[in-house]
């Protein structure tokens, strides 16, 4: 039961929106959360006025006036403890009960700062409420509405009053007092909500585009080595065609040889490439083309490795198998060719 309680009044936080406001996204939460406070900031002046302004009313002999203060009162406490009521209800409610105070005050007491202060509370709530549409039509209503009470009074069906406040009424300075805290608190109230959901939503959308950015990284990185893969593999099949062509073509073998050797190194854009071949006792690999000064120079040394000797050339023919290295200064098996870097 204690917990039920505790939970209860957590709801009435403005920053607990209901989860059916929430899923309506947009603007709504926002707007759920400016009521609210609405409410809540109203119903604790409703309860400050219930304690001082409807007693001194009630002493003075204003008891028309006690009994409208409470009824008000009485619906901004009821409609702030309402939080599961709909969001259209609520809202309507409030503004409905700021256009008859409004009129009401305007219709007893003529032109006066109270009259005013609420009718601009009534408009701004609609707008903030119900959107800039909403808040035309409640100029427009309340035009209207000002229009009657102005005939009402050329007309003597109200008696125009000079309307002044009695500087030394306490209940005249709590009545000013309240109107301005109300006016100016919840103006600030709405607009501090308006900017937090400004600043979270650009949070999120700094957040977004961070994780955007992150990711368009990403894709550009793997774009850009899917292509060069792909341009790799369009230069293996380019110089395996050429080979083919020139294999066609070509009888000598020496000139086929230096015609591979060169046609690799310029397609893959390597500083050496040589060819090896196995001499007839299969006990040498001995060099027959290779690229540059340096493959001439070999060439004419009679340049050989020994089949499974100390050299990446020997194990290679020895083991049939492919051996790269990335850093040949770090091989264990390696032939220091004087002629090569």
């Amino acid at each position: 039961m204690i917990q039920q309680i505790q939970d209860y009044f957590k709801s009435l936080i403005p920053a607990n929106t209901p989860p059916e406001i929430e899923a309506q996204g947009n603007i709504r939460p926002v707007q759920e959360r400016i009521l609210q406070t609405t409410l809540l900031f109203t119903s604790l002046l409703a309860v400050l006025m219930f304690i001082f302004i409807v007693p001194a009313l009630l002493r003075e002999g204003q008891n028309s006036g006690a009994f409208f203060l409470s009824v008000i009162g009485a619906t901004f406490i009821a409609l702030t403890l309402w939080r599961k009521a709909a969001y259209g209800l609520k809202a309507q409610l409030l503004i409905i009960t700021l256009f008859l105070l409004s009129m009401t005050t305007f219709a007893q007491s003529g032109l006066n700062p109270y009259s005013g202060a609420i009718l601009f509370c009534y408009i701004t709530f609609t707008t903030v409420l119900f959107g800039v549409k909403a808040g035309w039509r409640s100029i427009l209503l309340s035009a209207v509405g000002l229009g009657f009470i102005a005939f009402a009074f050329r007309s003597q069906v109200f008696t125009p009053q000079l309307y002044a406040l009695d500087a030394t009424a306490t209940v005249n300075w709590l009545l000013f007092g309240i109107l301005l805290v109300v006016v100016f608190g919840l103006s600030v109230s709405a607009i501090g909500i308006v900017l937090n959901a400004l600043s979270t939503n650009l949070e999120k959308v700094s957040f977004f585009s961070t994780n955007l950015e992150d990711e368009q990284k990403k894709v550009a990185t793997l774009l850009e080595k899917s292509t060069s893969q792909l341009e790799r593999r369009e230069t293996q099949l380019r110089t395996a065609s050429q080979i083919s062509r020139d294999f066609s073509t070509m009888m000598d073998p020496k000139t086929l040889l230096d015609k591979v050797v060169n046609s690799v190194r310029e397609n893959f854009n390597l500083y050496y490439v040589g060819i090896f071949v196995l001499d007839s006792d299969g006990r040498y690999a001995v060099l027959r083309a290779g690229t540059g000064d340096a493959g001439e120079k070999m060439i004419e040394a009679n340049h050989r490795l020994e089949v499974g000797g100390a050299s990446m050339i020997g194990w290679c023919v020895s083991n049939r198998q492919a051996r790269i290295a990335l850093d040949v200064g770090a091989e264990q098996v390696r032939f220091n060719n004087p002629y090569l870097p």
